[in-house]
């Protein structure tokens, strides 16, 4: 059933308190005001999704069994393991998404968790000045809000030594007929320029853009 039609004093006494209109904070008088009050839950919301995302901690599995023991890492033996195994297997209620037990039930039994390598190490300090929970909840906060994350890759031959987040902000690339992206461009107004290879930043996003389908 249709909700019949009221007038605009009814929207504003259901979006404005009573101890706000005594200052006139209406919308006829601070429709600034209004739109905080309406946009704020949005930047709440991806702040509390983004610092729930980069508190999981991250965990490094590998395939296990007999005469693959090295030295460069440990592995994690106790129960507590055990049962984190046994979530990625899927056998409770809570489990991680299905590629991820597709790939722990291919192992059996002789997946095994992974408590000291060179690449958590990495993931948990991906440069000098940021830990990884802090570099994980720029990247996250930045797809939440924009739809779209950016991280500039600093490579030794191959390997990735160092990994910076760029804010989405600050982004731009040059197309050219070769390519939809030929190069990105980061900087901020009044900064010096950062232009690099698509090849060495990491661009994930969200959801696809109404108005740019690079």
């Amino acid at each position: 059933m249709a909700s019949e039609h009221k007038s605009s004093a009814a929207w504003v006494g259901a979006t404005v308190r009573a101890s706000e209109t005594t200052y006139n904070r209406t919308p006829a008088g601070r429709a600034d005001l209004t739109v905080a009050r309406a946009t704020q839950w949005a930047k709440i919301a991806g702040d509390n999704n983004a610092t729930n995302c980069a508190a999981q901690r991250l965990r490094l599995y590998r395939k296990g069994g007999r005469g693959r023991g090295s030295k460069s890492y440990r592995l994690d033996t106790t129960k507590t393991g055990r049962r984190r195994l046994d979530w990625l297997l899927g056998q409770h209620d809570a489990r991680p998404d299905k590629k991820a037990v597709g790939y722990a039930e291919a192992a059996g039994d002789r997946v095994e968790e992974v408590t000291d390598h060179p690449l958590l190490t990495f993931l948990r300090y991906p440069n000098p000045w940021m830990r990884g929970a802090d570099w994980d909840y720029l990247r996250f906060l930045s797809q939440e809000i924009t739809g779209n994350a950016y991280a500039y890759l600093y490579l030794e031959g191959r390997a990735t030594r160092e990994a910076y987040v760029m804010l989405p902000q600050y982004v731009s690339y040059v197309a050219s007929d070769e390519r939809p992206v030929d190069r990105y461009i980061y900087f901020r107004s009044g900064s010096s320029e950062l232009v690099v290879d698509p090849e060495v930043v990491m661009h994930q996003r969200m959801r696809p853009s109404l108005t740019d389908p690079v």
